[in-house]
């Protein structure tokens, strides 16, 4: 049952008493005093106490966004104290520099793109060339292995010519210039054989020099350097692009631009703050406590706050607890995220919080303090019974509170005690309802 249905509820069963009382009034002589009341129901719970707190409305969020690259301003979207959305486009850089180092970097793309191209041509070409190369220096090392076989052979020949013209001299069967003419032409045979090996030496170190060639014309090493302009200018590309993706300045979250620092026209740099967003939503109230409140908080507990300056009461809860000190006030910064406050709260505004702890451990009677009241070591209650009276009942008071009161014995959930006009009650006085306070515990 909701605290509205309790205080209809009770208002039934007081104007029934009412009226039964009326239907008494014969009973009651002309001359008994009414002592007007206000009355409570006693009711079951917990009993808090409370901490006060002073705090300061602020944002959630607060940033300075700067351009990225600088460059000039072309054009502010929005105003001061606008509301803007995510992603919502802020203001735009001009891009005419930009768009020139994008077209440079194009063409030394295509002209890297081309030096490829001939690198691979000229390196095939290279290839071609030495192996061509190679092909002939084999050949011709191979034409001097039949060269230096036929000097051999000759070589020979000359020497057994040259033996026989010797021993013909010595026995007087040849003249003597025959015998010189075999020696003339060994020694032609040998000099044409040493002639021949030294050329299939040279012919040999052709073929490793043509070997060589082959081997140089197959390295990659100038493909691989016009590749990485290549790559160097398609970096450059995408460089320029990401830039003028950053010429179009955009809002980060949902809020409020709360400053606009620059003008369209003038430099925008990183150095320089262009304009200010505030995220509003949700509103916070940010203070401090002392180690003593800090143990008695939690994470997501409810949290009220006063607004005396806008005459606003708002519901909040903990969401920041701060692991460490303020290390100049020796104090804990805390922060209380406020469920859908109205448009007058504002960043800046002085809030007085309530935050809540438990008191008591088992649940038990509450009544407002204001309806005890203490005689001779004794507390006691004016309960209003069926008849309109009022009965003085004697209670056991367990712990209290700044408003509240836990009665260990006395009393049972749902009476009606009297909390205001009780001073001057007796003990079955008859009294008036003037009002039903309702249920403000929670």
């Amino acid at each position: 049952m909701t605290k509205q249905s309790y205080t209809y509820f009770f208002m039934i069963i007081i104007v029934a008493a009412f009226l039964s009382a009326c239907g008494k009034e014969a009973a009651v002589t002309d001359t008994e005093q009414t002592f007007p009341v206000y009355i409570k129901q006693a009711q079951s719970g917990l009993l808090q106490d409370t901490q006060k707190l002073t705090g300061e409305v602020a944002v959630s969020k607060e940033i300075q966004l700067s351009a990225n690259v600088s460059a000039k301003i072309e054009a502010i979207h929005v105003r001061k104290g606008q509301h803007v959305e995510a992603g919502q486009l802020l203001a735009t850089l001009d891009q005419t520099d930009l768009r020139n180092q994008l077209k440079q970097a194009e063409v030394s793309l295509r002209t890297a793109q081309v030096n490829v191209e001939n690198a691979k041509l000229n390196r095939q070409k290279e290839i071609d060339q030495a192996q061509l190369n190679l092909q002939n220096t084999q050949f011709a090392y191979q034409e001097t292995g039949i060269a230096d076989s036929n000097a051999m052979t000759a070589l020979q020949i000359a020497e057994t010519n040259h033996q026989r013209a010797a021993m013909l001299h010595e026995q007087g069967a040849i003249p003597k210039i025959e015998l010189e003419q075999a020696e003339d032409a060994l020694q032609k045979a040998q000099a044409s054989l040493q002639q021949q090996q030294l050329t299939r030496q040279k012919a040999q170190a052709a073929i490793q020099a043509a070997e060589k060639a082959v081997a140089n014309a197959n390295r990659t090493e100038g493909i691989k350097a016009a590749e990485s302009s290549v790559t160097q200018a398609q970096l450059t590309i995408e460089l320029v692009k990401d830039q003028m993706k950053q010429a179009a300045i955009t809002a980060p979250f949902a809020g409020k631009v709360t400053n606009i620092a620059l003008e369209s026209g003038e430099m925008a740099s990183p150095q320089t703050p262009l304009l200010t967003l505030v995220q509003t939503n949700p509103l916070l109230i940010k203070t401090s406590v002392t180690e003593k409140v800090l143990a008695e908080l939690e994470l997501n507990q409810a949290v009220s706050a006063a607004i005396k300056s806008i005459g606003e009461d708002v519901q909040g809860k903990l969401t920041f607890i701060s692991a460490v000190t303020d290390p100049q006030a020796n104090v804990y910064p805390i922060e209380v995220e406020l469920k859908a406050p109205s448009a007058k709260v504002k960043p800046g505004m002085v809030a007085e919080l309530t935050l809540a702890k438990q008191v008591s451990g088992e649940e038990g009677i509450l009544i407002p303090n204001e309806a005890l009241l203490f005689v001779n070591q004794e507390h006691y209650v004016f309960v209003i019974n069926e008849d309109m009276r009022a009965e003085r009942r004697s209670v056991t008071v367990g712990k209290e509170n700044e408003q509240w009161a836990h009665i260990q014995d006395g009393l049972n959930s749902g009476e009606n005690i009297v909390v205001k006009g009780h001073l001057t009650l007796k003990d079955g006085a008859l009294v008036e309802v003037t009002e039903v306070i309702a249920d403000e515990t929670d």
